[in-house]
């Protein structure tokens, strides 16, 4: 396969549409994104996880939560909350789900049974959008240091 460069010198693959790849790269650069600001905010160790396979959360260094992490033009919550929660389920973890939509900030979905009942077991009522808090980042990361606190976990660096 030959490679050419695009506008900004990157490589791609000739046979690779600029349109799929520009996509992957919009969404590992908001996977880099968040994890900063959950850094910042948390004050722990929080990274894009590099090599993802299929259920894998987005992120490492959340003990206790699967992060989801979408950047998108167009809003798809409901899909996205289904795949965060099917994920976190297998995981034995809560969901999370971090996005962005473009011009805007970075909002975080989670089930609001984890601010009432930390720690407590997965459950399939997650699936549900409707009993989830579409908050923001700022007010998750309560919700989660909270959760910390119930499992007796400190997760800073």
């Amino acid at each position: 396969m030959d490679a050419v460069r695009n506008e900004l010198g990157g490589r791609v693959m000739a046979d690779q549409p600029l349109s799929k790849r520009g996509c992957r790269a919009k969404g590992q650069d908001g996977e880099r994104e968040i994890a900063r600001l959950l850094a910042d905010l948390l004050g722990v160790k929080v990274k894009r996880r590099v090599r993802q396979h299929q259920g894998d959360s987005d992120l490492e260094g959340l003990d206790g939560w699967s992060p989801e992490v979408k950047r998108a033009a167009r809003p798809r919550i409901a899909e996205w909350w289904r795949q965060a929660a099917s994920q976190a389920i297998t995981a034995g973890n809560f969901p999370v789900l971090f996005y962005r939509l473009d011009g805007g900030k970075w909002r975080a979905m989670w089930p609001i049974f984890a601010a009432m009942t930390p720690g407590e077991p997965c459950v399939l009522a997650w699936l549900d959008p409707n009993l989830a808090a579409d908050s923001s980042v700022e007010a998750w990361a309560s919700v989660y240091r909270e959760s910390l606190k119930s499992n007796g976990n400190s997760n800073e660096t």
